[in-house]
């Protein structure tokens, strides 16, 4: 996991564990805060608390969560099982992560691979994750479908099949996983302080679990696992959607209502000695940045202490105003500092710091510096700005969380894992209530050097102050063990895709681990006829206006939430960069926040995060992308800064030389990433080395080095050309209101011209495939890329199924192929990339590099097979259902339905395209879909990569 994944991940739980908190953010239904009771068949249905959460208990013991929200009609079917890591032993860690994967493997009514290829036949997305206290499976699908998702979960939680062969067969794609995890310093190092701050707890082994415990793993053991734990009485149901709760309550009891109650299950009693002294260990390989990592013992979930210590984290480490940041980055210590409270768990785990090295820090400076904020805070309480921002960020990000039922899942899930979901009813009400003198104090008495686990990565070769006086020669190296994954990108081929990154968008099931092919074809009665389809609820269409510079402006009110998104697109990116100058587009784009005429970049970035306003610049191949959400509120303050940065940056020369190490340091990570390095070859042999489309955007350290203040003047005046831009605003706001604060606010933009763009070749060479050799690699990426299609060409619906059918599902033939039968990868897909001026199409894999030979012919088989024999009537049929069931449930947060309004505007596919695009999926004809496939398949047009390591030292 990428630092700054690492980052994103800990926020985004910090907020979710925020999203049933304070009254005025929930759709209670009936009176607020009143205890009320209604009667169903069978168990009393509770409720609503004072987030809206009714409850009931099944009289086999099993709870029931349920939440109405009515934005969509959608249904989140949850089942929450109270067994994860923790509940494992020494000689089988890895059990519980292991059990989740052959969960998968079907049971007596529903064979084999019955249960993906059924849910996407349904339009359904699902999806399953294991952690240290729990493991979770959830499926999200249309409401009118509900009985069919919570008929799948009910039937497996007592009737799952798995044997010695399906355990054999699903081993590869474990290690697999586990390779990847292998290849990434962030993630080795955090798992390296979670195994070091515990000894004797069983939150010391990773998820994961070590590789020597996972390979000895029998079926039978799995087997027991299962039949200890996986009963209603050690379960709980989450339902989250649009039926009422009364509905949802009586078809949880008609699917599970008739389980029988298990035994009672053995609780974690070991409890964790005290610290009594710093911890150290270092981890040498090879690698490019440096990192170091410190965990403090910290407190339960639902200690009292925990909103003090979760202010602390924001205080101290998350965000431009925060102490790390202004102590380390600005300080040229870092290029990046996180902080924050890592405690989600029933016991006592950890609050966590990570800190990426400038190239030229040292690292005894570095590290004296970290302590040394800390030490302020704990003599020192933060000042009441401080903790007013920092309270105000947890509210925002509250608030924004609501737009996806999933997240609300989750909310409530974990909350319940941790002690209840009522815990965090008043979350946001009770960090609202810490005081700067509670901060100070969890400071002081948490983070004590006595308490703290100090790691530090360090690639060969570099120079690691007194860390290399205390070598420890060549650490063992630890597996992954992180079960909370992000979810892979959602909008595959129906929307733009982000940046050129190798691996490609797999559907939401991608990180579960399930079987998903063999069995019989479904038949049409397998896939039910939804009443509503899942398109999303009937809304007007976004409206579109020009503005009188030209800007397109498009606005789709949304009222349900008082959020707001914005998503604009400045067409030029790196094609606008000229020779010599590769970074400055991004240079650029990260400096436009960092100063302006009226404020300096401190007084910028305290505006911003005081009022809970994210704003952010990033370049791309044709367009530089903004991003920027705030709540409703919040709005004309957020639009009138978007034009402050547009119109007056100055870039100010310490915040182009954080900006420009930063950027050496994202450089240097993808230099050893396997993916983004094979995707890179692939796209330098066709297009050129130099080629906009193809170079990394962070440029070389050399253009970087030669850049300057005025370079990026020149590049924000080539920008500032109204011709060339959307905005997309997708919330809370009125549109006229909104269209008058935008035109005001960017009015001195001239118009200027359209981008001219001058569509390169396709030209691969001969040779293929091409290696990338990188040193220590446990993983190796494989790369086949090919000729594209565009999005507004009449025969892009027909391609677009039939890429589901090959790669752009979980049961595509390339996944269900290569994973499933063969084993040979943890995930194998294939998507379509579209620029202005150039469409290409790419699958790819990650294999071991055994294996290499394997996943090539393996690919180039299936791309043989689907155009002869070709696609068969029940392959469409499905492709159909999932790509257009799925589509809406992909659109939940409003940044996403921004982005989307955009694409299709760029490519000219009408203000209907969300409303149509199902509709047009289903009018596709078998004949088309095997009219339109060699316009991708055909390997003579293709060029191949690997990379990873080759050659041996």
């Amino acid at each position: 996991m990428s630092r700054a994944s690492i980052t994103r991940s800990v926020l985004t739980l910090t907020s979710l564990c925020a999203i049933v908190g304070a009254p005025d953010l929930c759709q209670a239904q009936g009176s607020s805060g009143a205890q009320t009771s209604s009667r169903v068949e069978g168990p009393r249905l509770e409720g609503p608390s004072r987030s809206g959460v009714y409850e009931s208990v099944l009289p086999n013991g099993m709870k029931v969560l349920l939440k109405e929200v009515h934005t969509a009609p959608l249904m989140c079917v949850s089942v929450w099982y109270k067994a994860g890591s923790a509940h494992e032993s020494n000689g089988t860690t890895g059990l519980a992560h292991l059990l989740e994967h052959m969960m998968f493997k079907g049971t007596e009514k529903y064979g084999k691979g019955v249960y993906d290829r059924m849910l996407e036949a349904n339009g359904a997305v699902n999806n399953a994750s294991t952690w240290l206290d729990r493991t979770q499976y959830f499926i999200l699908i249309a409401a009118d479908k509900t009985d069919l998702a919570l008929e799948l979960e009910a039937d497996r939680m007592r009737n799952a099949l798995f044997t010695q062969q399906d355990l054999d067969d699903e081993m590869p794609v474990v290690r697999n996983e586990m390779e990847k995890g292998e290849d990434n310093p962030y993630g080795e190092l955090d798992d390296r302080i979670q195994a070091m701050s515990y000894l004797e707890h069983p939150y010391h082994w990773t998820t994961i679990g070590w590789k020597s415990d996972v390979e000895s793993i029998t079926a039978e053991q799995i087997h027991a696992y299962y039949n200890k734990y996986y009963w209603p009485n050690n379960a709980f149901l989450v339902l989250v959607g649009d039926l009422p709760a009364k509905e949802m309550l009586a078809k949880a009891v008609k699917h599970f209502g008739s389980l029988p109650t298990g035994g009672e299950t053995p609780q974690i009693v070991t409890v964790e000695p005290e610290q009594k002294g710093e911890r150290r260990f270092l981890i040498r390989e090879a690698g490019q940045n440096r990192i170091l990592g410190v965990g403090y013992r910290s407190v339960a979930r639902a200690d009292g202490e925990s909103y003090a210590l979760d202010l602390l984290g924001r205080v101290l480490g998350q965000g431009e105003t925060s102490r790390l940041y202004r102590g380390l980055v600005e300080a040229g210590f870092a290029v990046d500092a996180y902080a924050g409270n890592r405690s989600w768990f029933r016991d006592p785990y950890l609050f966590q710091i990570f800190v990426t090295l400038s190239e030229s820090a040292d690292a005894d400076s570095a590290e004296t510096a970290v302590y040394a904020e800390i030490e302020k805070l704990a003599q020192n309480p933060p000042t009441r700005v401080e903790l007013d921002r920092a309270i105000k960020q947890a509210q925002v990000e509250t608030y924004f969380e609501r737009d996806d039922i999933t997240s609300v899942m989750y909310a409530i899930g974990e909350a319940e894992i941790a002690e209840s979901y009522r815990f965090y009813e008043t979350y946001l009400d009770s960090l609202a209530a810490v005081t700067p003198e509670e901060v100070q104090r969890a400071a002081a008495t948490y983070l004590q050097a006595n308490a703290r686990t100090v790691g530090f990565y360090l690639p060969d070769g570099q120079e690691g102050g007194s860390w290399t006086r205390h070598d420890d020669k060549r650490s063992s190296r630890y597996e992954d063990g992180r079960a909370w994954r992000r979810d892979p990108e959602l909008l595959q081929d129906g929307a733009p895709a982000q940046g050129t990154a190798g691996a490609p968008a797999l559907p939401l099931r991608a990180t579960s681990g399930a079987e998903s092919r063999g069995g019989q074809p479904l038949t049409k009665t397998e896939i039910q006829s939804s009443k509503v389809g899942v398109e999303a609820k009937s809304a007007a269409l976004p409206s579109r206006s020009v503005l009188a510079n030209g800007i397109v402006l498009l606005v789709q009110e949304s009222h349900e939430n008082p959020t707001v998104a914005i998503e604009a697109r400045l067409n030029g990116g790196l094609l606008s960069e000229p020779a010599g100058q590769e970074g400055v587009a991004e240079l650029c784009a990260l400096t436009l926040t960092k100063g302006t005429r009226r404020h300096s970049a401190a007084e910028l970035a305290g505006l911003l995060e005081s009022n809970g306003i994210s704003l952010s610049f990033s370049p791309a191949a044709d367009h530089v992308k903004m991003s920027a959400r705030s709540l409703a509120g919040d709005f004309p303050l957020m639009v009138e800064i978007i034009g402050e940065v547009l119109n007056e940056a100055t870039f100010p020369a310490d915040q182009i030389e954080i900006a420009r190490n930063q950027m050496i340091t994202s450089l240097n990570d993808q230099l050893q990433d396997t993916g983004a390095m094979s995707m890179r070859t692939a796209l330098e042999a066709v297009y050129g080395k130099n080629s906009p489309y193809a170079r990394f955007t962070e440029g070389s350290e050399e253009t970087l080095g030669a850049l300057t203040a005025t370079h990026f003047e020149t590049f924000r005046q080539g920008l500032l050309q109204g011709n060339r831009w959307s905005f997309a605003v997708v919330g809370d706001v009125q549109t006229a209101k909104a269209k008058s604060m935008i035109e005001k606010a960017l009015k001195s933009v001239p118009a200027g011209a359209a981008l001219a763009v001058t569509p390169p070749a396709w030209n691969p060479p001969s040779g293929s495939p091409l290696q990338v050799d990188l040193a220590d690699k446990s993983q190796t990426d494989l790369v086949y890329l090919g000729p594209g299609i565009a999005p507004n060409d009449p025969q892009r619906s027909a391609v677009y199924l039939a890429n589901v059918i090959l790669g752009g599902s979980f049961t595509s033939r390339l996944n269900g192929e290569l994973r499933d039968n063969q084993g040979l990868t943890y995930g194998a897909g294939s998507r379509f990339v579209d620029r202005m001026g150039v469409n290409y199409w790419f699958a790819s894999l990650g294999v071991n590099p055994e294996n290499v030979e394997k996943g090539l012919v393996g690919v180039k088989a299936e791309l043989a097979k689907i155009q002869s024999p070709g696609v068969t009537e029940d392959e469409l049929n499905r492709a159909k259902e999932y790509a257009a069931g799925s589509f809406p449930i992909r659109l939940q947060s409003k940044d996403a339905v921004a982005d989307l309004l955009l694409y299709a505007d760029t490519w000219g596919l009408g203000l209907d395209y969300t409303s149509t695009f199902g509709a047009k999926l289903r009018a596709v004809t078998l004949a088309e879909v095997q009219a339109a496939v060699n316009r991708f398949t055909d390997p003579s047009k293709m060029v191949v990569v690997s990379a990873g390591t080759f050659s041996q030292p």
